[in-house]
């Protein structure tokens, strides 16, 4: 929603000296003369969100210290003048300002208070405008920023940008005898919901068969803070220098000038953390459109060695958007980025506690005795001839893995020749790829039983680090291969046994796929396999 801030001044001369402050010598036009005489604007806020340090219930107060610097369309000079907060009511105030000759327009600009500074800001005098300058003939306030003060990354701060650094600037044109101000800025506001910042975390590496393992990255700490860009991964211009053009009829256009650091850190809260009621909010430089955002949220994270790092763990995108103007704000509520994180990790860990105790159905060692009472098909091909690479094959599927047992005649094995699996995930003889003579498969694996390169021949044994699934090397398939008389020139064949995870081939659901070995080219008739 959008949110303007209008200031309406009532002006009436008065004939005593004002305290004016002069800033700047970059000017566009002669410095005129001062006429001697004052104008005394009256001053109101009347905002219903929650944008600046100092708050009263939905109101926006003026608090002494603050200071609203003003420009004519004849004289460049920037003069600075403090405020007089209404003893009774804070939203309203008083400026007395110099009254300059032949100026037919006055032009004032706003940047917040500083406060006392906060932890790790550099501290400006909340009327130091000696940055500021103002360009007369486009009407145009520049030197202004925003964000300035970057905090690092891994620091853990409780200061807010938009409250301790240049909060909120508003700016704005006379118009006879009241100006009207309205903010240069966008605001979007966010909160953090309570299962976001649990206590503790942990991290698992549970073996459970072989070379395989369930690792957990239960890093979810609590949330510490967060990044915001826009949903295409462009950075939100959130610091950085900006000018501010006021037109004829009081609208304002915000240009980036510095975007060299468009990103915004923010790490917040008590005790290092985003705390739960609390809303965060953050200074946007408007320009440009934005279908959604995108909030990274920072958190400790640990390594296998339990280590910390801290990292931005867990994203969100909030859509709905359009472009970035002065004065709009943006509520993005109040936020659960952990929650899917952790509902994964409690699967993760249902599964971890079974694969604790899960026992292989298949041993892949080199000993076949365990494919015992396995169904065995003959190496027939598909065609319905004889095979004279594949001489019988079997298959097997338990909740985590799929084993292969494939019996091959020795004389035919060569080096760097592929043994193949693959697998008909749709039972459609029409869909998917042909690979080692095997057609209609979705997924193939791809292995070599044999080292490169050897005479004799020699085996693969365990997991050989040149297997391949759909393509991308992967060491993870166990593979061992034995000769049935233990010498090559002696074996009439070769044995081999292959154990292949059910997630490297996105196979983890239960149902009934057809599945086909080759050796060479040399493919052997589909048979049926059942997932649980």
């Amino acid at each position: 929603m959008k949110k303007l801030f209008y200031i309406l001044f009532a002006a009436s001369a008065l004939l005593f000296v004002s305290c004016a402050k002069e800033v700047g010598e970059n000017k566009t036009a002669p410095e005129a003369e001062l006429t001697g005489e004052t104008i005394t604007f009256s001053a109101t806020i009347d905002m219903p969100a929650a944008t600046r340090a100092a708050l009263s219930g939905l109101n926006i107060n003026w608090q002494s210290g603050d200071y609203v610097a003003f420009a004519t369309d004849n004289d460049a000079t920037i003069r600075v003048y403090p405020v007089t907060v209404d003893g009774v009511d804070p939203t309203k105030c008083t400026i007395t300002v110099d009254k300059v000759d032949g100026a037919s327009g006055y032009y004032a600009i706003f940047k917040g208070s500083l406060g006392d500074g906060g932890a790790g800001v550099n501290s400006v005098d909340a009327d130091d405008y000696s940055m500021v300058t103002f360009n007369t003939t486009t009407k145009t306030f520049s030197g202004l920023t925003v964000g300035n003060q970057q905090v690092a990354k891994n620091s853990l701060s409780s200061y807010l940008w938009y409250s301790d650094g240049y909060p909120l600037a508003m700016a704005g044109k006379a118009d006879g005898s009241s100006l009207s101000m309205k903010p240069c800025l966008a605001l979007v506001s966010l909160g953090i919901d309570a299962e976001s910042v649990p206590a503790g975390y942990y991290y698992q590496n549970i073996p459970y068969v072989s070379s395989y393992s369930v690792n957990h990255d239960h890093y979810y700490t609590a949330v510490r803070g967060f990044n915001l860009y826009q949903k295409s991964g462009s950075k939100i211009y959130s610091s950085g220098d900006y000018d501010v053009a006021i037109s004829a009829d009081g609208s304002l256009t915000t240009t980036v000038v510095d975007n060299a650091n468009k990103k915004e850190y923010r790490n917040l809260g008590g005790e290092g953390k985003m705390e739960v009621g609390t809303q965060y909010l953050m200074c946007l430089i408007p320009g440009g459109s934005v279908s959604s955002f995108k909030i990274e949220f920072l958190g400790w994270s640990a390594n296998s060695s339990s280590s910390y790092s801290y990292s931005a763990a867990y994203t969100m995108t909030k859509g709905g958007l359009s472009s970035i103007n002065p004065g709009d704000y943006y509520d993005l509520g109040v936020l659960n980025p952990l929650g899917r994180k952790q509902a994964k990790n409690e699967a993760d860990d249902e599964l971890a506690d079974a694969a604790s105790a899960y026992t292989p159905a298949i041993d892949i060692d080199g000993d076949f005795d365990d494919w015992d009472g396995k169904t065995e098909y003959a190496g027939t091909r598909p065609g319905g001839g004889s095979n004279s690479r594949v001489s019988a094959w079997r298959m097997y599927a338990d909740a985590y893995n799929m084993f292969f047992y494939v019996k091959l005649f020795t004389e035919k094995m060569t080096t760097s020749r592929y043994l193949y699996v693959g697998f008909d995930t749709d039972n459609n003889e029409a869909t998917g790829e042909t690979l080692g003579g095997i057609s209609g498969m979705e997924k193939f694996v791809v292995t070599y039983p044999v080292k490169n390169g050897t005479s004799p021949i020699e085996l693969i044994e365990g997991t050989d680090p040149r297997s391949t699934v759909n393509g991308s090397t992967d060491g993870s398939i166990a593979l061992w291969g034995v000769f049935d008389s233990g010498d090559p020139s002696t074996s009439t064949y070769t044995e081999v046994e292959l154990c292949i995870p059910r997630s490297k081939v996105s196979l983890t659901s239960a149902g009934t796929i057809s599945v086909a070995v080759a050796y060479n080219d040399y493919s052997t008739i589909k048979q049926s396999l059942t997932l649980n």
